[in-house]
């Protein structure tokens, strides 16, 4: 794994633990955490600088890895269910701090540090993976979906894709771009697929078609005339070649999340 892609790795990580284990606003209270003001400034920088993006409006993303690691060790038996060994997880968090400023930088690692970077980001996330597995017991069989992000920066939703607002307005021929991150306990291969039309069946009733492969992937895909409508639908979801699958429908998969566009007519 690069540098840069491992360090993500570890703060998407961090990230999601974090919020499992202090909730998803609650988080803020707890020693370490960075003030909400200055959060809210580098929001509302982030979206003046990107104008043509929807810009996240979780202000956990907004945060440092030295704020994630602040975090844990303060709280530490909050978290030492997720990370069993303090003395281990606080000297990679030291290795952490050794290296982040100079992948910012774009500095070259040596060969040794950009391995332990790596197996430190293989090693959290199988961690907080499996932590996250005790409430959600079938991630130890199936594939979960860590991340899907588009490139308006939006995030994709479990629940009904309907509740999302500012949809962004498509025309035909614009190409929607992906990119997706999961985590397979089993290790058998993750299949990406890309719906239209409704997240859980493609229209016309044919197979989903497969994106990409792989724990990492991005893809895209280009609006077409069919797709014109005020609540274009996009489902992205995973399994693997396995024979048993967390959800057995007509098309069987893993896991999933939603997107809606508006898809303007063409003149």
């Amino acid at each position: 794994m690069e540098p840069v892609e491992a360090l993500r790795s570890i703060e998407i990580a961090l990230r999601l633990v974090i919020k499992e284990v202090l909730g998803s606003e609650d988080w803020l209270q707890a020693k370490g955490a960075p003030e909400r003001e200055r959060l809210e400034e580098r929001q509302a920088e982030e979206a003046k600088r990107r104008d043509g993006a929807v810009v996240s409006s979780d202000l956990i993303d907004y945060t440092e890895t030295y704020h994630l690691t602040g975090i844990v060790e303060r709280n530490w038996d909050r978290f030492q269910p997720a990370f069993k060994d303090k003395a281990r997880t606080l000297a990679y968090f030291g290795v952490l701090g050794d290296v982040r400023n100079s992948i910012a930088h774009s500095r070259d690692l040596v060969p040794f540090e950009r391995d332990l970077l790596s197996g430190i980001a293989g090693h959290f996330r199988n961690q907080i993976s499996i932590f996250r597995g005790h409430h959600t017991p079938s991630s130890a069989y199936y594939p979960l979906i860590e991340s899907v992000v588009d490139n308006f920066g939006r995030e994709g939703v479990e629940g009904p894709t309907f509740l999302q607002d500012d949809l962004p307005r498509l025309n035909v021929g614009d190409v929607l771009r992906f990119s997706g991150r999961a985590f397979d306990a089993r290790k058998k291969g993750v299949v990406w697929e890309f719906l239209v039309g409704s997240v859980h069946a493609p229209l016309g009733g044919q197979g989903p078609p497969v994106v990409a492969t792989g724990d990492t992937v991005e893809f895209e895909y280009s609006i077409r005339e069919e797709d014109v409508s005020e609540f274009f639908v996009v489902g992205v979801r995973i399994r693997t070649e396995g024979k048993f699958h967390r959800n057995r429908d007509f098309h069987p998969y893993d896991d999933i999340r939603g997107f809606n566009y508006a898809v303007n007519p063409p003149d």
